[in-house]
C-alpha cells in the first residue's frame, strides 16, 4: 500500500500516514511526524530515494525559512533530518528565492534523484521567479587533505602514511581505484 505525507506550513509539521487495508493510518513510529522548526512553514514535500540506501526520502521546501530542508527514512516509518539541514537558497536576481513547490528527478543522468524548486510570488516583487536545481552527489573528503612525503633516497622507501576517505554527500561513494600523481 502506499504511504502519503504531508506538509503542514501551519503547525510547522510534516505529518505521514500508513497505507494499510483499510486505507490510510496515522504513522505509529516515535519519529513519524517531523518538526520542521517554529515559524518555517513547509509547504511541498516530495518522495525521492536521497541518501542511496533504496529507501524513499523526503524533501521539503520550506517557504518562510526560505530553504529546503531533508528528512531520511529509517525503512520503519522513522524519520530523520538530515544533518546541516536545511539548506538555503540562493537568490535569483538579488532577489529572495522561496521555495513554493519542490520536486525529484534525475537532472542530470546519473540515476540518483535529485530536487528541484520552484519560486514565485506574482503579488510580491522583492520574491524571486524561477527554479533552483540541487544536484544530489557524493562529497570525498580525505583527512589529512595533502601528506608530506620525507626525502627517500632512490630504491628507498619512507613509513607508510594514512589518509581516511569519507563521504560528505548523500549517495554513496563508489571507489574503482586511487592513484598517487
Amino acid at each position: 500500500w502506499d504511504d502519503l505525507a504531508v506538509a503542514s506550513p501551519f503547525t510547522d509539521q510534516v505529518v505521514t500516514l500508513i497505507g494499510s487495508p483499510t486505507g490510510l493510518v496515522a504513522n505509529p513510529a516515535p519519529n513519524g511526524t517531523l518538526e520542521t522548526g517554529q515559524n518555517t512553514r513547509p509547504i511541498s514535500v516530495v518522495n525521492a530515494k536521497l541518501s542511496g540506501d533504496g529507501v524513499a526520502d523526503l524533501g521539503i521546501s520550506l517557504y518562510a525559512d526560505h530553504s529546503l530542508t531533508f528528512a531520511e527514512s529509517r525503512g520503519d516509518g522513522n524519520l530523520d533530518l538530515v544533518p546541516g539541514s536545511p539548506f538555503d537558497l540562493p537568490p535569483i536576481g538579488g532577489k529572495e528565492f522561496r521555495p513554493e513547490i519542490v520536486m525529484g528527478g534525475d537532472f542530470n543522468g546519473d540515476d540518483i534523484s535529485d530536487l528541484a524548486a520552484y519560486s514565485s510570488d506574482p503579488g510580491d516583487s522583492g520574491i524571486a521567479r524561477g527554479i533552483d536545481v540541487m544536484i544530489n552527489r557524493p562529497l570525498p573528503v580525505m583527512t589529512p587533505a595533502s601528506l608530506n612525503f620525507p626525502a627517500t633516497p632512490l630504491g628507498g622507501e619512507s613509513d607508510p602514511l594514512t589518509v581516511k576517505l569519507e563521504n560528505g554527500g548523500s549517495p554513496n561513494l563508489y571507489i574503482n581505484s586511487i592513484s598517487i600523481p
